[in-house]
């Protein structure tokens, strides 16, 4: 189990089951009991280009990135990670998501614009990924792209373009920086468990909700 409870996407928290005691989240097989896993794609989401890296206890290294344009719809983007993720067989998919001050990473009404963004992509891929196995789990980014960025030898305020991220790794080494963080301590991780909800109201359409749940 997590350090934390479960939630659900309105942000209530339920009392946590402390009847079980807590197991270590890591072993030396490969990937955690009862507990995030240790052969991950790590995902950074952006409005022009998405970084995809890939990790295996503790080691990770940058792979390609993908187009992931604002006016693309995040299932086609789910579509590309998810056929990154069966092709490395990784057991679990880690997507970014920047918290913002004061905010909280299991309270999904205190997201930014992008925030919101790289959540619902999360629930997506969550959904898809379901039939194949593969958990997905949403991680606080804590600037890695700002931090990437510095460590590439660029400062914040630099506008770089398609091509120039592209030449640098900049998208895919700030998802390597993202799996760093989630290696570093695997418990703040939060497992997205997708689940649609149809709620039919008088004179609306129907409406999908997805859940977070911490375990």
């Amino acid at each position: 189990m997590f350090d934390g409870a479960a939630v659900d996407g309105s942000g209530q928290t339920p009392v946590p089951d402390t009847t079980n005691p807590k197991p270590d989240p890591l072993t030396n097989a490969g990937r955690t009991t009862n507990g995030p896993p240790l052969h991950v794609l790590g995902v950074d989401y952006g409005t022009s280009i998405t970084g995809l890296a890939l990790g295996r206890n503790g080691w990770c290294s940058p792979l390609k990135s993908i187009p992931s344009l604002r006016t693309s719809k995040l299932s086609d983007v789910a579509r590309q990670v998810l056929a990154t993720a069966l092709e490395q067989r990784v057991e679990g998919m880690v997507v970014g998501i920047p918290v913002q001050p004061g905010g909280s990473i299991v309270k999904p009404h205190t997201d930014s614009r992008l925030g919101s963004r790289c959540r619902n992509l999360a629930h997506t891929l969550a959904l898809m990924a379901k039939e194949h196995g593969i958990p997905v789990y949403l991680y606080n980014e804590k600037d890695t792209t700002r931090a990437t960025m510095k460590t590439l030898g660029y400062n914040w305020t630099d506008r770089l373009s398609g091509q120039e991220k592209q030449a640098c790794k900049l998208d895919s080494e700030s998802a390597a920086m993202l799996l760093r963080l989630y290696f570093g301590n695997p418990r703040l991780a939060v497992r997205v468990n997708a689940q649609v909800n149809i709620k039919r109201s008088p004179g609306t359409h129907n409406s999908a909700e997805t859940t977070s749940d911490r375990e």
